[in-house]
């Protein structure tokens, strides 16, 4: 049986990774003290693989910790490692709705350990008080919290399941918000825009304060890279200006991927400058594996000059290995690569 190799071989358990959540319920069942034993055990030499597993199928259980009694969920929890405990506390109320939330909550935020796993904390909290049916509730929850970073990353769970529930009434509250608290909050439409037309968000954008349309439109347009490059053009003007420059190598590294003449036919008729500097490397990315020597003379057209240098020289060390009779004669004669560059890449290898 497998439980049987489980609980007579740790060598069994290092080399099956596949099916953790079948193997430790199966050995959970059978004998719940030798599993509880197993994940507790240091007495041993450190094994990194070993330790790994142990997180896997504790994890793994809390799957399923409806079908757990509480006692011997509480084990479970005592005996996984304390980066995992906040979360399995919370998968654990999660799934039994006879777990006091708020409590759970408590216990959870005592046994995180930075400020990201307090924010976790909330977000998780505010998830399930929307997924029992209360989103609003959840949305409340989310304004009482003190920090900003918390506040944004309750709002951030409740708003998007809220979204989906009822579409109405959860623009019907972003809109009625001062700014401040749109900004917040507007993490959690992520979901509902991500798959928007330009056009479609232009229109759903109204129901916002204008400082945080921008905000929307930063978070749409990877979707819409994806999913529409030509039109995710449309929405590069109105993404938030420090996130611009990225939005435009996105574009650019999607759209290159899907239609290469029609990408490049774009990223040379930009203005030079940042944006179209990031168009180039998100371009060069994509071509680069299979077409070094087209990638080399793109990036030879950067016009920052430490940015230039470093990405030209990339993709004329993958030339010279492809075909190294044609990249050579372009190299020297590239006035994007400097000297100590040229002779660097010519000079043979070893000396």
């Amino acid at each position: 049986e497998i439980s049987a190799c489980l609980v007579g071989s740790e060598m069994c358990i290092r080399d099956s990774f596949a099916g953790t959540a079948s193997l430790a319920s199966g050995w959970l069942e059978k004998d719940p003290d030798a599993f509880i034993s197993f994940l507790t055990d240091k007495s041993g030499k450190p094994d990194p693989k070993l330790d790994e597993m142990r997180k896997l199928m504790a994890g793994s259980l809390f799957s399923g910790m409806n079908v757990l009694d509480p006692a011997t969920a509480e084990r479970l929890i005592a005996a996984s490692p304390p980066d995992k405990r906040a979360e399995l506390i919370l998968q654990a109320a999660q799934n039994n709705p006879d777990i006091d939330l708020s409590a759970a909550g408590e216990r959870a935020l005592a046994e995180a350990r930075s400020a990201d796993e307090r924010a976790g904390v909330h977000s998780r909290i505010a998830r399930i008080m929307a997924e029992r049916g209360d989103p609003a509730n959840a949305i409340s929850y989310a304004s009482s919290l003190s920090e900003s970073k918390e506040r944004k990353a309750g709002y951030d769970s409740a708003l998007n399941l809220w979204m989906n529930e009822d579409k109405d009434a959860a623009t019907a509250w972003i809109k009625s918000q001062p700014a401040d608290i749109q900004a917040e909050a507007a993490g959690g439409l992520r979901s509902r825009v991500n798959g928007m037309s330009s056009s479609e968000l232009s229109s759903f954008a109204n129901n916002v304060d204008p400082s945080v349309q921008p905000q929307l439109w930063s978070m749409a347009v990877r979707g819409a890279a994806d999913r529409d490059p030509a039109d995710a053009v449309n929405f590069l003007p109105n993404v938030k200006p420090e996130d611009r420059p990225q939005s435009y190598q996105t574009v650019a590294e999607s759209w290159t991927k899907k239609d290469p003449e029609a990408a490049s036919g774009w990223v040379d008729q930009l203005p030079q400058g940042n944006e179209k500097d990031r168009a180039i490397v998100g371009l060069t990315s994509s071509v680069g594996s299979k077409e070094p020597d087209s990638a080399a003379m793109w990036a030879s057209t950067i016009s920052d000059p430490e940015v230039r240098a470093v990405t030209t020289e990339k993709y004329a060390t993958d030339w010279l290995k492809r075909d190294p009779a044609a990249a050579a004669q372009w190299i020297e004669q590239a006035p994007a690569l400097a000297p100590e560059q040229k002779l660097r890449l010519l000079q043979p290898s070893g000396n």
